[in-house]
């Protein structure tokens, strides 16, 4: 949960120098600050997996795909770094849930920018959605669409878009024309790689809610 020292540093520095701010809409430029490149670091293997979090409280507590930390999931001694404002951190999960393919993470910071999570119950098929994350090595990417469909029933969430996204998408806040965050991107629908599906922000609140945090 401390800043970055020692043997990560070079691939950090290099990380940070490619960093750029999206300023394509006043949404993107207000929220851009709240988005983290999240790095988890599978040790033995020597493989790394990299997606996109955003903080949801100003005490560190950042959001995420599941996915994106398994390899610290699944053993704690391997390294789960976060890149956020033009800083560095080792984090930790604080609680995750594997049917919602999402985690919350710690970071040893404050006062930090943050996003607020709405609910379904406040967009319809048909509204824009935009989202922002790390598909590169270290470039903040922003993409728009609309939501396609939305399925509210059953424990998990899902709505359907039509923003682009890629490998490191995964993770990052699906908004509205607000900059609130009705959902977590997670996976792209392989059969026409054009549209993307998100966990809702209900279910984070859930979770978030369960760990008590919020």
């Amino acid at each position: 949960m401390a800043l970055v020292e020692g043997r990560f540093a070079k691939l950090i520095v290099g990380l940070l120098l490619t960093l750029t701010v999206v300023q394509a809409y006043p949404l993107v430029r207000g929220v851009t600050s709240a988005i983290a490149l999240v790095f988890s670091v599978d040790v033995r293997r020597g493989t790394l997996v990299q997606g996109t979090g955003f903080s949801v409280e100003p005490d560190g507590y950042l959001i995420t795909s599941l996915h994106v930390v398994l390899p610290s999931y699944m053993n704690p001694q391997n390294p789960l770094l976060v890149l956020f404002n033009d800083a560095a951190y080792f984090s930790r999960i604080v609680c995750a849930d594997d049917m919602m393919d999402i985690a919350v993470l710690r970071i040893d910071a404050r006062n930090l920018p943050h996003l607020k999570l709405t609910g379904l119950s406040t967009v319809h098929e048909g509204d824009e959605v935009f989202a922002l994350s790390y598909p590169g090595r270290g470039k903040l990417m922003f993409s728009e669409g609309r939501i396609e469909k939305i399925y509210p029933g059953g424990e998990v969430k899902f709505i359907v878009t039509s923003a682009p996204l890629s490998y490191g998408s995964s993770g990052g806040p699906l908004l509205n024309s607000r900059g609130e965050v009705v959902g977590v991107a997670s996976f792209i629908l392989i059969r026409d790689r054009v549209r993307s599906m998100g966990v809702s922000a209900d279910n984070v609140k859930e979770l978030l809610s369960r760990c008590g945090i919020k």
